[in-house]
């Protein structure tokens, strides 16, 4: 899932991580005997030195630090520090610091510092302003301290967040420094040795996400301080034309209406304009106060915006303002669709985004989305009409679009007619996350199409969760498409980012993303980029598996039984077999239909990837059951020549019979392995083998029970990841 654009500094040892997907910029293992070139020392401090074999990066004496930025480049904003540990004793004088955007004239930027009290590791978030320290989240204690620990701060817009080993630890919003360059410190004063750094790695924030290569946060629209309140709220809920009639700049330009305010409350409804797209400038106030959630259509030269009280959201009556500027407005009616459902009514307890798409033949269609309980929170898409743009109707079908496993669907404005067809892109999410009851996050993108706003169809699975400031295997975040324009050519997603929705501190802002080709040419094709090579629907009768899978040495077969089922052979053993019968890149996936999966930690499913034909090696995604409980625990693992390693974190789903569940693996430009895990499309889960242990090999299946039929899979498939389709058709507007 990832393109490497980077500058390699030096070049990295086998046992160095970097940040999941993001692009790696410069980077340094000390193995020269000393820091490299690139590094300057922090003003008004000294740098660290390099000692030991191997080398690592340790204190210049214990009385003083050692803190440096990296200045061999001019570094984008939105920027990664990262480091693994080599050795931090815990002693209450030892510490290890990563910073982002550590400015270049003075001793200020933002800092994690990961040290120990007498007993337990700690971490700190602080921001540094001229040598002044000032706490921006609670100490985080009870932490350990491993040799091989990777740290990683991140700085993107707005948002300050820190990771260990994959895992979200801490998180703040703050609008102080806006620029500047990546580093580390390390601190000791009872012995050097105490405090020492193995690598260090900085990073940009663009990736590859599928057919998307991600861009980081929109220049000119980060959170502002008056957004922010003790390190949350931001920017939401983006509506977007693109036409003249410029208030702000001059000519045609892209327009866009938000959301800003504190996480209790959508504040205010504000506004910004762009010639390009991705610099923006902001209207100076809010066009709108105490409202929120806009959405925005044109009929003739009047704007007609819907919107929400920002002190009901969700619940509170949707009005409709009027304007020919874009920026004065009017309102027209105060309640445009009515009260909430009723008791039982599938919009009885929540109403959201009320979004006109489209004006036919004298006829205003409009969609919004409800629910009529909020503990199971499964929101579904309904149409209202009008003939006025003032006063709405219900469709008495409603709802019009439910998602599938319980899931939800919201209504957003990416919305595109091509060719009499409407595509939307809208927020969904895999239910049961982290909790035996279904929860709105987190949530990404996926994408139906409709010609009659009654009946959808074509779902495909575009945007994931998959950066650090996105909240990537945490259970809170979002990436959730609010617009989509062409620009140069190609499709230009507009994305709401969140490393947390509903778990305090909710933190939003605007990112962007870029396919490889235009609209027309993406809603032809999936954006997973991934291409199927082979499939099984076990439809051979009972019995072994066909001749196109083989056993790996030392391993024990799998078997068909009733109703095209495979299980395994062995109650005491794994049962493992790959696909033999076709050939696959290094970069592919595997998948597999849960059909039964009983007792926890006792039975296991596994779709595996790179297996090895002459050895007891692949990497494999590790699925427990039962099912219908939030028990099931989801790691990585890679067995090289029969040892098992863990590697990356553990998070907690809740698996359904009929989740369709994928392991894919894409390489890195410096060899290392991305594993990512999706349940029913949905990515969960993304780590990397840092020991780079596997290069190639086949896609299989794994199960491990102690009763055959207590876990069971279906409907296999297997393919190339990381393929980006030719789009070499596509239908004209």
């Amino acid at each position: 899932m990832r393109r490497i654009l980077a500058l390699l500094v030096m070049v990295l040892c086998a046992s160095t991580a970097h940040a999941a997907n993001n692009t790696l910029l410069a980077s340094d293992n000390f193995s020269s005997g000393s820091l490299a070139a690139g590094w300057t020392a922090i003003p008004t401090q000294v740098k660290s030195q390099v000692a030991g074999t191997p080398f690592v990066a340790e204190p210049p004496s214990t009385s003083a630090a050692g803190r440096q930025y990296w200045s061999g480049l001019t570094w984008p904003n939105d920027q990664a520090s990262e480091a693994t540990f080599a050795h931090l004793v815990i002693d209450n004088a030892s510490s290890i610091d990563l910073w982002v955007r550590v400015q270049s004239g003075s001793y200020s930027g933002y800092v994690v510092s990961i040290g120990s009290s007498a007993t337990q590791v700690t971490a700190r978030l602080y921001r540094c302003d001229s040598g002044t320290f000032t706490d921006l989240t609670d100490v985080l204690s009870g932490l350990t301290d491993t040799v091989g620990d990777v740290w990683t701060i991140q700085a993107a817009g707005s948002f300050i967040v820190v990771y260990q080993n994959g895992n979200m630890v801490m998180r703040y919003a703050d609008a102080t420094y806006t620029s500047g360059s990546p580093g580390f410190s390390q601190d000791s004063t009872s012995s050097v040795s105490a405090s020492q750094v193995g690598s260090w790695r900085g990073y940009s924030a663009a990736q590859q996400d599928g057919i998307w290569q991600k861009q980081g946060t929109i220049s000119g629209l980060s959170p502002l301080a008056g957004d922010i309140a003790t390190g949350a709220g931001g920017l939401a809920n983006a509506t977007m034309l693109y036409e003249g009639n410029a208030q702000i700049l001059s000519g045609t330009v892209y327009k866009m209406w938000f959301s800003a305010g504190h996480p209790t409350a959508e504040t205010n409804t504000y506004y910004a304009e762009s010639t390009d797209g991705f610099n923006w400038t902001r209207y100076g106030s809010a066009v709108l106060s105490s409202f929120g959630s806009p959405f925005i259509i044109k009929n003739g030269t009047t704007y007609y915006m819907y919107v929400q009280p920002s002190t009901s959201t969700g619940a509170g009556n949707f009005s409709v303002y009027t304007s020919t500027t874009g920026l004065t407005w009017t309102l027209q009616a105060s309640n445009i669709l009515g009260s909430l459902g009723g008791s039982g009514v599938w919009d009885g307890v929540t109403q959201w985004y009320f979004q006109p798409v489209a004006i036919t033949g004298g006829t205003w269609y409009a969609l919004y989305n409800g629910t009529n309980n909020n503990a199971v929170y499964q929101l579904k898409l309904g149409l209202a009409t009008s003939t006025d743009g003032i006063t709405w109707t219900k469709y008495s079908g409603n709802p019009v679009l439910t998602a599938p496993l319980g899931g939800s669907v919201v209504n957003s404005g990416a919305l595109v007619n091509e060719g009499g067809t409407y595509y939307m892109w809208m927020y969904g999410n895999q239910p049961g996350t982290g909790s035996s009851t279904p929860n709105l996050d987190p949530g990404e993108g996926v994408r139906y199409q409709t010609t009659d706003f009654i009946h959808w169809t074509g779902l495909a699975h575009s945007l994931h969760r998959s950066q650090i400031y996105e909240g990537v295997n945490f259970i809170y975040g979002q990436s959730y498409p609010n617009g989509i324009f062409d620009i140069n050519g190609k499709a230009t997603m507009f994305i709401q980012s969140a490393t947390s929705d509903s778990q305090a501190p909710s933190q939003y802002q605007f990112s962007t993303a870029i396919a490889t080709a235009p609209i027309a040419s993406v809603v032809l094709h999936n954006e997973d980029a991934m291409t199927q090579v082979a499939s099984d629907g076990f439809t051979g009768g009972t019995g072994p598996l066909s001749a196109n899978w083989t056993t790996p040495a030392g391993e024990n077969a799998l078997q068909i039984v009733s109703g095209n089922n495979v299980e395994g052979t062995s109650t005491s053993a794994d049962s493992v077999q790959y696909y033999s019968g076709a050939s696959f890149h290094a970069d592919q996936y595997s998948e597999f239909t849960i059909s039964t999966l009983s007792v926890n930690n006792l039975h296991s499913i596994s779709p595996l990837v790179r297996v090895q034909s002459g050895s007891q090696s692949y990497y494999q995604v590790y699925i427990t059951g039962p099912t219908g409980t939030s028990e099931s625990d989801v790691v990585f693992y890679k067995d090289v020549a029969g040892t098992f390693t863990k590697f990356g974190p553990t998070i907690t789903i809740t698996t359904q019979v009929g989740d369709v569940i994928r392991v894919a693996v894409t390489t890195a430009s410096d060899g290392n392995p991305i594993l990512s895990f999706y349940q029913n499309g949905f990515l969960m889960l993304q780590s990397e083998d840092y020991g780079n242990s596997l290069t190639s090999g086949s896609p299989g299946i794994k199960i491990n029970t102690s009763v055959l039929a207590n876990a069971q899979i279906t409907s296999w498939a297997a393919g190339n990841a990381n393929v980006i389709p030719g789009y070499l058709v596509a239908r004209r507007r």
